[in-house]
C-alpha cells in the first residue's frame, strides 16, 4: 500500500494552486483531445489530490466529507473538466477504501491510490456464485477513464433461477463492482459539446466475468460497517451522488461570475450610455444579485451535508429520507444557480466570451452538460416535495 504522507486540506488546496497554471494552459487541447492531456494527467496525478478522500491509513488525507468538497470547488474553479475527473476519481477511491473489508483494499490499493473510473449505477447484471459473482453489462460515462487504473460498474443480483434476488426493503439487491482496467472493454463514445477532456467513454463487461466478493460493495442495501474512513460515506448513495457533483458546478459558476467581473472593466461599446459594462447599473445589480444567489446556494449546500455528517455519525447511516430530500432539494437548487451563472457570464462578455476556447464559452456549456445528469434532474425538486412538505407542517403545527 502507499506510503505517502497525509495532505491537510490547506495542503491541498496549495496543490491546486501549484498545478492550476498547467491545468489551464492544457485545457482547450484536451477538450479537443477527449481527455485530459498527458502533462494535465500528470499533473493532477502527482498533485497527492485524486487521494483527497481516501482514508489515511491507505495513503490518502482522509478528509472530512466537508473538506473534500471544498478542495472539489476549488479544483472546478480552476478548470471545470480537471475538477470533474477528480470528483469521480476522488470519490470513488474515498468510497471504497472506506467501504471494502481488507482483503479488498489490499488488493486494490497494493500499487498506492487507484484511479476508479465509471458510474455504479445498476445497468449490469450480476449472478452469485461461489466466492463472488458472474458480472456482465453495458455501461456509459466512466469519467476519467483516462487515467484509470480500475473502473467500477453496478448490477442489479441475481440467483441461479435468473431471478433477481430481494432486499428487506423491497428493492432488488445491487452490487458495485471493482475491476482492473485490463479486464474491461473501453468503447469510446465520448463526442461531446461540453466537459470534452472528461474522458466519459462508454465501456463493457463481461460476458460473465467473475468478480470475487472482496473487489465488490453493496449498493442496496447500503452497508453500514464501514472498517475505516470518515462518516460521510455512511450517508447513503442516494444522496452521495447528487452531493458530489454539487462542488462541481458552484466552482465552475464562481469561476463564471470572476471571468465576467474581470471583462466587465475593459467591455466598451459605442452605442452604451455608460463608458465600460462595468459601469451600467443594470449589470452592476444582476451580478451583485447572482453572486449573493450563488453565495446562498453554497451555504445552504454545505450547511445540509453538514447536518447529514453528523446525524449519520450518531445514528450509523444511512441518512434519513428526510435529510436525503433536503440534500436533494439544495442540490437542485445549486444546480438552479450555476447555470444562471454561466448564463449571465456568456450574455455579458460579448464578443470575447463566444470565441471557440475561452473559458466563458466552456463554462456556458459544461454547466448545461453537468446540469442534464440523471443524478441532479429537475424531478429531484418533486420527488422531495412529499417530504418537504411535511415537515414544514409538522413545523408549524409544533
Amino acid at each position: 500500500m502507499s506510503t505517502l504522507s497525509r495532505l491537510g486540506k490547506d495542503e491541498l488546496l496549495a496543490s491546486i494552486r501549484e498545478i492550476a497554471p498547467i491545468i489551464q494552459e492544457e485545457a482547450v487541447a484536451g477538450a479537443h483531445r477527449g481527455a485530459l492531456t498527458e502533462r494535465a494527467q500528470e499533473a493532477l496525478i502527482g498533485s497527492g489530490l485524486i487521494g483527497t478522500a481516501a482514508p489515511a491509513e491507505l495513503g490518502g488525507s482522509g478528509l472530512p466529507g466537508a473538506d473534500w468538497l471544498e478542495v472539489l470547488e476549488e479544483m472546478n474553479r480552476v478548470d471545470g473538466h480537471a475538477g470533474w475527473v477528480l470528483m469521480a476519481l476522488s470519490s470513488h477511491a474515498g468510497l471504497f477504501g472506506a467501504a471494502l473489508y481488507d482483503d479488498g483494499v489490499e488488493e486494490i490499493f497494493a500499487n498506492g491510490i487507484p484511479r476508479i473510473a465509471g458510474m455504479p449505477a445498476p445497468r449490469g447484471r450480476a449472478v452469485r456464485t461461489e466466492g463472488g459473482y458472474l458480472f456482465t453489462g453495458k455501461h456509459q460515462f466512466a469519467s476519467g477513464a483516462a487515467l484509470a487504473t480500475h473502473f467500477v460498474a453496478g448490477g442489479i443480483v441475481h440467483g441461479d433461477d435468473g431471478k433477481p434476488l430481494m432486499a428487506d426493503n423491497g428493492v432488488p439487491e445491487m452490487v458495485m463492482v471493482v475491476i482492473p482496467r485490463d479486464e474491461v472493454h473501453e468503447q469510446g463514445n465520448w463526442d461531446v459539446n461540453g466537459m470534452e477532456a472528461t474522458s466519459s467513454i462508454d465501456y463493457e463487461i463481461g460476458p460473465e466475468l467473475f468478480v470475487p466478493e472482496r473487489r465488490t460493495l453493496p449498493l442496496n442495501p447500503w452497508r453500514q460497517d464501514f472498517p475505516r474512513g470518515v462518516t460521510y460515506w455512511k450517508i447513503g448513495v442516494d444522496a452521495l451522488g447528487p452531493a458530489g457533483h454539487t462542488p462541481c458546478c458552484l466552482g465552475m459558476a464562481q469561476r463564471a461570475l470572476q471571468e465576467v467581473a474581470t471583462i466587465a472593466p475593459t467591455r466598451m461599446r459605442r452605442d452604451m450610455e455608460f463608458p465600460t459594462l462595468a459601469d451600467q447599473p443594470t449589470f452592476q445589480h444582476d451580478l451583485v444579485q447572482l453572486h449573493g444567489q450563488l453565495t446562498a446556494a453554497r451555504v445552504a449546500f454545505h450547511d445540509v451535508m453538514a447536518k447529514a455528517d453528523a446525524e449519520v455519525t450518531q445514528t450509523g447511516g444511512p441518512a434519513s429520507p428526510l435529510m436525503t430530500h433536503r440534500i436533494k432539494q439544495l442540490v437542485r437548487n445549486a444546480h438552479d444557480v450555476a447555470v444562471k451563472c454561466g448564463d449571465f457570464a456568456y450574455q455579458h462578455a460579448g464578443s470575447t466570451g463566444f470565441r471557440n476556447g475561452h473559458v466563458v464559452s466552456r463554462l456556458l456549456r459544461d454547466l448545461h452538460t453537468i446540469n442534464t445528469h440523471v443524478v441532479v434532474d429537475p424531478q429531484l425538486l418533486n420527488a422531495a416535495a412529499p417530504a418537504v412538505i411535511a415537515d414544514l407542517q409538522e413545523g408549524l403545527a409544533a
